[in-house]
């Protein structure tokens, strides 16, 4: 795992993305983000955060628990929001990603 990790932010709000979304998830809290083995690029991403039907968040997301190839999640992403924050040695905005193939 990197220990510095920087994506620049975008031009679009947070709320934008969010109204874009037909459905999905939103994953607000990220918890942990850890490899699933030290081969290969697939990883297990925890938090809590909202689903989303027609643009707006409907209820609480908690527990959620994703298994993704870092490779696939970064080539799904098709917005980036200007709220870019850091966190532990990394920087990132909020970023939308589509059609996520989740293992």
């Amino acid at each position: 795992m990197p220990s510095q990790f920087f994506i620049d932010a975008g031009p679009a709000r947070p709320a934008d993305l969010c109204r874009s979304m037909a459905g999905g998830l939103i994953l607000q809290n990220l918890e942990s983000c850890e490899p699933i083995s030290p081969k290969g690029s697939k990883l297990r991403i925890s938090g809590t955060g909202w689903a989303v039907v027609g643009g707006k968040c409907t209820e609480p997301a908690r527990s959620v628990t994703l298994t993704v190839d870092a490779l696939d999640l970064m080539r799904c992403a098709v917005g980036v929001a200007n709220d870019l924050r850091f966190f532990a040695g990394c920087g990132a905005p909020s970023i939308l990603f589509e059609k996520v193939p989740l293992s």
